[in-house]
């Protein structure tokens, strides 16, 4: 018997939905094609309370629990939210279990992309309301893996990601009738080191002008959240004529990017995750 609309999901409904985003989500790490609606058809055979419909929404509400943890998502499940705190705790259970692999996968080498094309530029994405108004008010809410925190620190991923966007850049300069700006594109960072505050340098195609680009790259979705420094939000606000920052996401899977241009604490919020602490010593 179908479920009347509105029904809350049981526990084994919510497992089995989760169990099946994370099926998903590994063949889609592999590098295995599948197809959503055989998955879903097959979910309701098993569960026949809910249809291709519901699941689709449940495994949306999942993408948006693994949306505030900052992990990966399958790709095409835009997040949902307005979950029960059931699925949450559920989803943090199995990222806990998973958690080798998560930290395997943020810190292993990157391996090769595919070929930057211009067909890579993404739109940005359209993320969740926050906070969520189903999500736990009180407690510990922080990730039980910090994915996106792991991927900053991997050096091998960063410099494939900025590697990839030197050779997007040539590309765009190319196409838009300038080869001779992109002859001039430098990899500064690798040059001079990480304190300009960003990585690239390159061109705007049509005035010549500076084009400072800092890359942020991740083997997640376009919705995973990423790290900036002080100093790169410094940068961007100082020149904000000239700053742009490349997020490369699902590198190695399907590697895109889309650009956010201008001041960094204009264009994101900022959560402070980091403080530079000294103890107080008293006067007396």
């Amino acid at each position: 018997m179908a479920a009347t609309r509105g029904e809350p999901w049981n526990q084994s409904e919510i497992l089995g939905a989760v169990d099946l985003y994370f099926a998903m989500l590994d063949r889609e790490i592999r590098g295995e094609s599948f197809n959503k609606m055989a998955l879903y058809r097959r979910f309701c055979e098993t569960f026949p309370r809910r249809n291709v419909k519901a699941i689709e929404r449940k495994c949306q509400n999942i993408a948006a629990c693994l949306f505030e943890f900052g992990s990966m998502l399958v790709s095409g499940l835009a997040p949902q939210g307005n979950y029960q705190h059931a699925l949450r705790d559920a989803v943090a259970e199995r990222i806990r279990m998973r958690e080798s692999i998560l930290v395997n996968l943020a810190s292993t080498e990157a391996g090769r992309s595919s070929p930057a094309t211009l067909d890579a530029l993404d739109r940005i994405p359209v993320l969740p309301a926050r906070p969520n108004d189903h999500a736990p008010r009180n407690g510990d809410t922080r990730p039980p893996v910090d994915f996106a925190s792991r991927e900053q620190s991997n050096r091998s991923l960063g410099l494939a990601g900025e590697r990839w966007t030197m050779d997007f850049e040539r590309l765009r300069l190319a196409q838009l009738g300038r080869p001779d700006l992109a002859e001039g594109v430098r990899h500064v960072s690798q040059e001079g080191g990480d304190g300009l505050g960003f990585d690239i340098l390159s061109f705007d195609h049509s005035t010549g002008r500076e084009r400072l680009v800092e890359v942020k790259t991740t083997r997640a979705s376009v919705y995973t959240p990423f790290y900036l420094t002080r100093n790169e939000v410094e940068v961007s606000r100082r020149r904000r004529d000239d700053f742009h920052l490349y997020r490369v996401h699902s590198y190695g899977v399907r590697t895109r990017v889309y650009i956010l241009s201008g001041a960094m604490n204009e264009q994101c919020d900022l959560d402070p995750t980091v403080y530079r602490a000294r103890p107080r010593v008293s006067a007396s």
